[in-house]
């Protein structure tokens, strides 16, 4: 909620989103060196490509939906992000070839009906 209204209030969402990552990895790297000194020195050597083509995609994915919420409705945003879940299972079961369960199945069906809801609802 409050990212969506503050997207919509920046007038940018790219923008708003940016200053929010920056602002999160200042304190995050404050805390670190705080904390575990050693950390941010392993992430510099060893951890880089994980660190960069993560963080990117990371900074991608949630830009984008930053973006949704000045596009959309901000319920409806967030319910769609929601469907994670599904990508998650699936990912999980074909190639981390974890096992299926009746919990998973459950949550994905709920997942499921709850997209179906809004394809049929006052959104659509």
């Amino acid at each position: 909620m409050i990212d969506g209204l503050g997207a919509r209030l920046a007038g940018t969402s790219l923008g708003f989103y940016s200053w929010l990552a920056i602002g999160n990895g200042v304190v995050m790297a404050l805390y670190l060196l705080k904390t575990s000194p050693d950390i941010l020195g392993f992430i510099y050597s060893k951890g880089r490509m994980v660190f960069v083509l993560g963080g990117s995609a990371s900074f991608i994915a949630y830009a984008l939906v930053t973006w949704a919420f000045t596009q959309a409705p901000i319920a409806l945003v967030t319910a769609l992000r929601e469907t994670s879940i599904i990508f998650a299972l699936l990912i999980g079961v074909f190639f981390l070839k974890e096992r299926i369960d009746l919990v998973k199945v459950f949550s994905t069906a709920t997942t499921l009906l709850g997209v179906i809801l809004l394809r049929y609802s006052k959104y659509s």
